[in-house]
């Protein structure tokens, strides 16, 4: 909290005052109110570093998109990572990534047996999922449940966790 009340070298990066809201260890709206923040902005610095906190990315990587990482938090948890990946390579601006992210907004989680990382990746990345010798087309659906069970292959190789 001395950081964010005392800091008069510049400002915290947003990312940076989320992360101390996050773990400062104090409700949210407290701490807006004792550090002198509007809560609803300290909200979306909040929900971005949880974002950033738990992908695969560097914060200098999402430093200049930390409204869109706000924006990813709305979607399953289990997208995130692939989600923040593709924001950073295709250059989302925040309405792309909310656009983006209300397809996924009720999206299931893959079945415990999945690579949920794998399956997230080729969701968001709309890829062809190829698996012994059929090719599921790209779906923002759950894959398993947008194909007849029938038609899937008994093991997908896609599908298992490592």
């Amino acid at each position: 909290m001395e950081l964010v009340l005392c800091n008069t070298q510049s400002e915290l990066h947003p990312l940076e005052e989320g992360k101390h809201a996050a773990e400062s260890g104090m409700d949210l709206k407290a701490y807006a109110e004792a550090s002198g923040k509007v809560y609803t902005t300290l909200s979306t610095k909040h929900k971005a570093w949880q974002v950033l906190s738990v992908t695969h990315v560097s914060n200098a990587d999402a430093r200049e998109s930390w409204r869109n990482l706000a924006e990813i938090r709305s979607a399953p948890n289990w997208l995130w990572s692939a989600l923040v990946k593709q924001m950073i390579e295709s250059g989302w601006t925040v309405q792309v990534t909310r656009d983006k992210v209300a397809s996924f907004k009720d999206c299931p989680a893959v079945p415990e047996w999945a690579d949920s990382e794998k399956v997230a990746e080729a969701l968001v990345s709309a890829t062809t999922i190829e698996t012994g010798g059929k090719k599921f087309p790209p779906a923002h659906r759950n894959p398993v449940a947008t194909h007849d069970p029938a038609q899937l292959p008994l093991k997908p190789h896609y599908l298992l966790s490592h």
